[in-house]
């Protein structure tokens, strides 16, 4: 938490000591401190598009409504940051003019910093340096948008959307993807052809700037408080550095919208986002030191089967135990990643701690590993069992518990696999443990486990709709199932299958 914070008010307080300095703050305004400026543009522009292509690859395949506002959100930083490089003084628009002021458009200690008379007299209020006149509008404008749009995107990508939004947005993620490349050239071109248009707009004018920068800093912060919780479930590393990256982004907002153009405080807005995506990327390139695929990073972003998923990707051992699980019976492929996050949304809305939450993933991922002893004769049965039939099957439970305690420091887990199939009028296997003898987790296990096996097509019937599924939860709760486990289940079935359509396989095989 320290790191989250200590970096990005180091640069507010460093930003706060040069506004309060008049002379300190001033900084040349020549063709050395223009080349700088292009080339440190040049370099933020091309770590977001960097970052937005990644990002990409993976939204056009997995159409997930949120990982389509996350590529937006790196394009339109991307974009609009680029045309800023291009406005600079004296690349592709020319220097029309240069004056001696310290009033006008850069000196904030004079009259209005950003706006105000360029070719006027001189103030003696504070120090006087060489500014641009052509084109500072272009490129102010153009930064404040960067951000604006960018955080809006951000925040908009960490919501939960409805089944009809998500469906619209993610059938055509991929058109969104090629127009916008496409929406940012036409605006580039536009805005060099036309840049003395943006000299008179307010949105880069003092006071006029705070209602962009406000609403910027709070929407970066609030898709950072987002991931800093997936962090503390999940511990991510592509999670933490997008914490740093968004708070550091803000912090560019906070700097960009107070600092006169061309003074060290604006250099250090420059500085600070380029921190931000330097950031960013060293998750992504730290995530693929770790052999993580792209997908799998982004899914751990945009899902909450982050938590699963970091299972398999950093366990060899339950990875290839739940790939074996699977691989006997071909009906229930995905069934125990499925089961696995179901319970870890449970237990998040019954506000387990981040540990259980990590038990509960590795149980659900290895409930069914029991079966690798049951006969095929028996697990790929066509139809109904025979009681003989029925007492084998149902040693899976204990058979799991035996072969998990055998992979060594999974005790938690082994235990939560014996009681699966327990009920709370004790009429259940292996133990036949009556209500509260059962484990809260264990309870959240087999309310996960039943829902997806009913939901699920098998060889004897078709997989039930999510409503009828449900119903037939709500009629075992008291007997079979915990109520209040059904209960919480009921509260956020609704947003798993609208974010879900696209239900991916995660096991290794």
């Amino acid at each position: 938490m320290a790191t989250w914070v200590g970096v990005p008010l180091l640069g507010l307080g460093i930003l706060a000591a040069l506004l309060a300095d008049p002379e300190r703050n001033a900084a040349p305004a020549d063709r050395s401190a223009y080349v700088f400026h292009f080339a440190i543009t040049t370099i933020v522009s091309l770590l977001a598009f960097l970052a937005a292509f990644l990002v990409g690859l993976v939204a056009g395949r997995i159409r997930d409504t949120r990982a389509l506002l996350l590529y937006l959100a790196l394009a339109s930083i991307a974009g609009f940051f680029t045309e800023h490089a291009l406005g600079t003084p004296d690349v592709l628009i020319p220097l029309e003019r240069q004056a001696d002021v310290s009033g006008g458009l850069v000196n904030p200690y004079g009259g209005d910093p950003y706006g105000g008379d360029p070719y006027g007299e001189p103030s003696t209020d504070g120090p006087t340096f060489a500014v641009p006149v052509g084109g500072i509008g272009l490129y102010q404008v153009a930064g404040v948008m960067s951000l604006f749009a960018g955080a809006l995107f951000f925040a908009l990508s960490v919501r939960s959307w409805g089944s009809t939004a998500h469906r619209y947005l993610g059938e055509r993620a991929k058109v969104w993807m090629g127009a916008v490349p496409l929406a940012f050239v036409v605006l580039i071109v536009g805005g060099i052809a036309f840049y003395p248009a943006f000299d008179g707009l307010p949105i880069a004018k003092q006071p006029s700037v705070w209602l962009f920068a406000i609403p910027t800093q709070l929407l970066f912060l609030m898709a950072a408080v987002h991931y800093a919780r997936a962090y503390s479930l999940a511990r991510l590393p592509m999670q933490w550095a997008l914490v740093m990256g968004l708070i550091l982004l803000a912090a560019t907002s906070v700097a960009q919208a107070a600092s006169p153009p061309w003074t060290w405080s604006w250099w250090g807005y420059h500085v600070l986002m380029l921190l931000g995506f330097l950031v960013i990327l060293g998750g992504i390139l730290y995530e693929f030191s770790r052999r993580r695929s792209l997908r799998a990073i982004m899914e751990g972003l945009v899902r909450l089967r982050s938590l699963v998923e970091s299972e398999l990707e950093y366990s060899d051992t339950i990875s290839t135990l739940a790939a074996a699980t699977e691989a006997r019976d071909p009906y229930t492929r995905g069934h125990t990643a499925r089961v696995a996050e179901v319970a870890v949304r449970i237990g998040q809305e019954m506000k387990l701690s981040a540990e259980r939450l990590r038990v509960l993933a590795r149980a659900g991922l290895l409930h069914d590993i029991g079966k690798l002893g049951t006969p095929d004769a028996i697990l790929l049965k066509p139809g109904p069992l025979t009681d003989e039939e029925w007492h084998v099957m149902r040693r899976h439970p204990e058979l799991g518990h035996d072969i998990v305690m055998r992979a060594g420091s999974l005790e938690r887990e082994s235990r939560l696999v014996r009681m699966h199939h327990e009920r709370l009028d004790g009429k259940g296997y292996v133990a036949g443990l009556p209500g509260d003898e059962i484990p809260l987790d264990a309870r959240i296990l087999t309310v996960a486990d039943v829902y997806d096996s009913l939901v699920t097509d098998r060889p004897y019937r078709k997989g039930y709709p999510p409503d009828r599924a449900m119903q037939v939860l709500r009629e075992e709760a008291g007997t079979h199932l915990d109520p209040e486990v059904v209960e919480a289940w009921s509260r956020i079935q609704p947003r798993y299958h609208a974010n879900e359509t696209d239900m991916v396989q995660v096991t290794k095989t």
